[in-house]
């Protein structure tokens, strides 16, 4: 089967989440306990709400990605707030897993570039306090990746980061893309981009990373 334009795309973003998204389930994994203390339970949200205020919210939605910090032409396709939902409906046992570590909240972009196949997401977690997210981070990072996925060196944003090259191949056509996954205060940040193979590069990624970062040092989740 031969995909192209928005088809193609979908099916992309469907690839990037799960090379990323794996990473960030591969730590949760590793250290999740089968019953949370039920303080643990109440400071999660696992049951889909938030205990995330208003201005906390807005200022997620604050850090993310705009015009300029993308590929040219790209287009705001997805921008919302992101609870755990799927933990709530009692699916997704890694959200689950995430959730009984302390996330709270979330915001999440994606960024299409039809033409050029394009394509960048940007996630913001927010959890119950800073040692939550270092933990995640920490323990993604310890985590072994696949094949597929090439842990780079320290991209040196927010206060610990860790940045990624990860790959993929659909009907025929080679793709690229990197991930820039760190921490500053409460939330745990990840932009990652993806395209055609040699048409986008690593910096195109880790700049838009720290467009969102410089905008998280003036107004952080504390």
């Amino acid at each position: 089967m031969h995909l192209t334009g928005k088809s193609r795309l979908l099916l992309l973003a469907a690839v990037a989440i799960a090379l990323v998204g794996a990473l960030a389930v591969a730590g949760a994994k590793g250290s999740r306990s089968d019953r949370p203390s039920p303080s643990a339970t109440a400071a999660s949200n696992i049951n889909g709400g938030t205990s995330a205020t208003p201005e906390e919210i807005q200022r997620l939605k604050s850090y993310g990605l705009v015009v300029g910090e993308v590929p040219t032409g790209s287009q705001l396709r997805v921008a919302e707030e992101f609870r755990n939902y799927a933990a709530a409906a009692g699916s997704g046992k890694d959200e689950l897993a995430v959730a009984q570590k302390g996330r709270i909240d979330g915001f999440y972009q994606v960024w299409i570039q039809t033409a050029a196949q394009f394509q960048f997401q940007a996630k913001f977690d927010l959890y119950n306090r800073p040692a939550s997210a270092m933990a995640v981070l920490a323990s993604v990072s310890n985590s072994n990746t696949s094949q597929d996925v090439q842990k780079l060196p320290d991209p040196k944003i927010g206060d610990s980061s860790r940045m990624y090259a990860f790959t993929s191949e659909q009907s025929g056509q080679k793709y690229q893309g990197w991930a820039v996954q760190w921490v500053r205060g409460r939330t745990l940040f990840d932009v990652n981009g993806l395209g055609p193979e040699g048409d986008l590069h690593s910096d195109d990624v880790l700049n838009a990373a720290r467009q969102v970062d410089g905008r998280a040092e003036k107004s952080p989740i504390k």
